[in-house]
């Protein structure tokens, strides 16, 4: 009696085997094979231009602009000018994530994150944006500097320096 059970147990395992390689067979030629009028296959109809992104707090973020965001408490906050990111960068030394516009959208915004600077001597303070300095205020309701993050705190500059740029005025 234990021959034929073995001869039915090998039987049952070759129509499992024939039965899970028809299966394989039916989805492969459902992934490869044309379904659409114009000849695509459904492995051509998934986007190609997908791509997975963990984005995770502290990462600075790009759209498709251009613009450049530090992802922070939940909330983007968009660097001023190329100086800010540079300054920033230099201390914290972070690879920019390009992402889509869509993206960007899903998150609210947190303040803007500028490059401060003051002269040793003088009490002003002026936001350095593409080599100009423009006077600046903070938004109401906020002191200076914003958070305790070297990067969003009043650089101070030697007064010289600070002349040589030029001036724009306040928006």
């Amino acid at each position: 009696m234990t021959e034929q059970n073995e001869e039915t147990s090998v039987a049952e395992n070759g129509r499992m085997l024939t039965r899970i390689a028809l299966l394989l067979l039916v989805l492969i030629l459902l992934v490869n094979v044309p379904v659409t009028s114009w000849g695509a296959s459904l492995l051509q109809l998934l986007p190609q231009d997908v791509t997975s992104v963990a984005i995770a707090e502290g990462m600075v973020l790009e759209n498709e602009a251009g613009d450049r965001y530090l992802l922070d408490n939940h909330r983007l906050r968009h660097f001023s000018s190329p100086e800010a990111y540079e300054r920033y960068a230099r201390h914290h030394g972070r690879q920019v994530q390009p992402v889509a516009d869509r993206i960007i959208g899903q998150y609210g915004h947190g303040l803007p994150i500028y490059y401060l600077v003051q002269c040793e001597d003088r009490p002003g303070v002026y936001a350095l944006e593409e080599g100009e300095k423009r006077p600046f205020t903070p938004p109401p309701n906020t002191a200076l500097p914003f958070t305790n993050a070297a990067w969003d705190q009043i650089e101070l500059l030697d007064c010289e320096q600070l002349a040589d740029s030029p001036t724009i005025s306040a928006e």
